[in-house]
């Protein structure tokens, strides 16, 4: 499986192709992902990791359809980005976005997992279906999990299994009450 570690800092994953934009990285190219295009051939990857680079991005939609374009069909993006509620999605200064559970509407197709009863009813309510103005990369990317991570204290108290569950009413009512860490996203690639 050839992988390729996307803005893997100094920390690249073993085994992987290390791209990143600081030249005194583990990075083994040198890559501006605002740039495009990256220096990789079309479907050269099957397995990317992306962790905390998106919300530095200037333009996520065009870096989602170059990172499909690199990606093998079937291939799996997967990485992580700070929720909208952690202190950490505002403490660094050069965070351009900040991402909730459902930027990945916009960003990936629904996946094939089946929905409970209260999720289809919510689904009338917030309309996912009938999102407007959806990049083209919406059809390129299958969401095969995107969930919610939270600190120690609160997985134990069982707040990180129910804002997984309902993530919408989560997000609209207990967001800054009880803050989320990160958001980890799966999304595959449709070719």
């Amino acid at each position: 499986m050839r992988t390729l570690d996307l803005g893997c800092g100094s920390n690249k994953t073993e085994g992987a192709l290390g791209a990143d934009l600081t030249k005194g990285s583990d990075a083994d190219v040198i890559v501006n992902f605002d740039q495009f295009y990256y220096p990789f051939k079309d479907s050269s990857f099957d397995h990317i990791i992306f962790n905390h680079v998106i919300e530095h991005l200037t333009n996520v939609p065009q870096v989602m359809e170059e990172i499909c374009r690199i990606c093998s069909p079937n291939g799996i993006l997967e990485g992580e980005s700070p929720h909208f509620s952690s202190s950490a999605s505002y403490t660094d200064p050069t965070h351009r976005h900040h991402f909730s559970y459902r930027t990945f509407d916009f960003l990936a197709s629904p996946g094939t997992s089946r929905q409970g009863m209260l999720r289809r009813v919510l689904g009338k309510f917030y309309k996912l279906d009938e999102l407007k103005h959806r990049p083209k990369v919406v059809n390129q990317f299958q969401k095969i999990d995107v969930r919610l991570r939270f600190n120690p204290l609160y997985r134990r108290l069982g707040i990180e299994w129910l804002a997984n569950i309902y993530p919408e009413l989560y997000e609209s009512f207990f967001a800054f009450i009880f803050p989320a860490r990160d958001i980890v996203f799966r999304l595959r690639a449709v070719k």
